[in-house]
């Protein structure tokens, strides 16, 4: 029988995505989004993601990316509430 080159595609396709939204998350951390109003993260909760706690800012570093993107969808919802946040997300 002959190997299919299907699933290796499909692999391919998913490590490229993966590595793409990796990279646009650094970009946004650094940099910041597309949106005038989302500013780099780091600016915030700093450049090594371990937050500003005298001013409020949580750390980022470590925390799950699936809790992550829930928050941030929260925010953008409106969900949590947070003045800071919510023009960001």
């Amino acid at each position: 029988m002959k190997p299919t080159r299907r699933p290796l595609a499909g692999l391919a396709a998913l490590l490229l995505t993966t590595q793409v939204q990796a990279a646009d998350g650094q970009t946004i951390y650094t940099q910041g989004g597309a949106n005038p109003a989302a500013m780099a993260c780091g600016t915030c909760h700093g450049a090594d993601g371990m937050g500003m706690a005298a001013a409020g800012f949580p750390r980022l570093a470590g925390i799950d990316a699936g809790y992550m993107r829930k928050q941030l969808a929260d925010f953008r919802s409106g969900t949590r509430a947070n003045p800071i946040m919510q023009p960001i997300a």
